[in-house]
């Protein structure tokens, strides 16, 4: 349900309700969110591609999908896996740096969507531009810690992957990096884990779905009508590894925002214009915000009618005592 101005009313919120209200936004907001990971994920899984095909050796087959194809060659030389491996980590590499500055982006304009505020897919760029250096340490430290915890047990793994769901997000709207946005980000999951898993469960069910599609045709297409042509292949994969990366990538964001929202009001019972402040931003049509808001100016009128007992002009002389209601 939705509160005066667009803004979605602020209470705890079930897995199904958090969906909703990240669909609606997605909805709302797509040509802002698509242009945000258009913009990165064109460019690069472009260049990632290129540079796989370039370290592909002439005659083998290669995965356009943005992934690489390395494990799909067999009796090279070692000059040749040599150049093929570094090309793949740096297609890798590039992917990876170009997937968190276009989700970082996405995440600040999901944040001010569900706060109420235009997004502007600029800003959203610029802002996640000067944060990408955090996002990457934030990924791979969380990523180590996971990894530690799998190595342990299994179970540990999952536990850390699950709590620190919201540490993006914890990251771009607080301030807060590296092992102190995982911090975070477990404290507010700690007692909701269940739910979390849940969400990103279904969550993720959907974006598999959607980026299937996209494969299956890419690869009903190839397989119809590249015969073999590497170019055509190369255009059908990356046209197909953007066209998902865009849909899913605002989504993903969107569902991943929406419960960090929730998470903080049901533990901080945060109201929506400390929540605006924190992320910068001011509801529409509220004006400066309520903690920032100057104490009245002194006036010889009572701050109504009738005047309280013993209310006394405090303004300059001159004002019109004891006049009509205001």
């Amino acid at each position: 349900m939705d509160a005066p101005h667009g803004l979605p009313q602020l209470h705890p919120m079930g897995i199904g309700e958090i969906l909703d209200v990240a669909i609606k936004i997605y909805r709302r907001h797509a040509w802002t969110l698509w242009r945000i990971t258009l913009v990165v994920i064109a460019p690069v899984t472009i260049l990632s591609n290129l540079i796989v095909v370039s370290a592909t050796p002439s005659g083998s087959t290669t995965d356009f999908g943005g992934t690489g194809g390395f494990g799909a060659h067999a009796g090279l030389t070692q000059h040749q896996v040599t150049t093929l491996l570094t090309g793949d980590l740096a297609a890798f590499a590039l992917l990876f740096v170009g997937y968190l500055f276009a989700t970082g982006a996405a995440f600040d304009a999901v944040s001010k969507a569900f706060l109420g505020e235009p997004a502007n897919w600029r800003r959203s760029l610029a802002y996640a531009a000067r944060r990408v250096h955090s996002l990457a340490w934030l990924t791979i430290l969380g990523a180590i810690v996971t990894l530690l915890g799998a190595i342990a047990c299994l179970l540990p793994g999952i536990y850390l992957a699950v709590s620190f769901t919201v540490a993006v997000p914890v990251l771009l709207s607080e301030g807060l990096r590296g092992r102190r946005a995982l911090g975070r980000s477990r404290r507010l999951i700690k007692g909701r884990w269940w739910g979390t898993l849940g969400l990103i469960l279904l969550g993720g069910i959907l974006t598999t779905v959607a980026n299937s599609v996209f494969t299956g045709l890419a690869i009903g297409v190839a397989a119809g009508g590249a015969g073999g042509d590497t170019f055509v292949g190369f255009t059908v994969g990356s046209l197909a590894s953007i066209a998902a990366k865009t849909l899913t990538t605002p989504f993903a964001a969107a569902y991943i925002t929406v419960l960090y929202f929730d998470l903080r009001v049901r533990k901080e019972a945060f109201d929506l214009q400390l929540l605006a402040l924190q992320v910068g931003v001011d509801p529409p049509g509220a004006g400066p915000g309520l903690l920032d808001a100057p104490p009245p100016a002194p006036s010889d009128r009572p701050p109504f009618w009738p005047p309280p007992p013993g209310w006394q002009p405090g303004g300059p002389s001159g004002g019109e005592p004891g006049g009509g209601a205001t």
